[in-house]
């Protein structure tokens, strides 16, 4: 599955410039461990997770709507059996 068909519609431009922004926050955490600066790269590291949640939240999101929208798919179709089982009923 393609990476933004995890994210809703409204988020999935966001969430490519998060993806970016993680691989450039990774990549300055680890130029700050080769320059032994530990408290830079450790920021530059909480950057990156601190997206990577928001990449979480917005995964979550679509796996609530999608959920709600199977639930209510159901719904429709039980209660369409019901009016063909009405209707049968009322047939006979």
């Amino acid at each position: 599955m393609p990476f933004t068909n995890q994210f809703l519609k409204k988020d999935r431009a966001l969430s490519l410039l998060y993806r970016a922004e993680m691989n450039k926050y990774f990549k300055f955490s680890m130029d700050c461990l080769d320059k032994e600066e530990f408290n830079k790269s450790e920021m530059h590291f909480n950057h990156l997770l601190s997206l990577r949640r928001e990449l979480v939240r917005m995964h979550r999101d679509k796996i609530a709507v999608d959920a709600a929208q199977a639930g209510l798919n159901y719904i429709e179709r039980r209660q369409m059996s019901d009016q063909a089982l009405k209707i049968r009923k009322d047939w006979f």
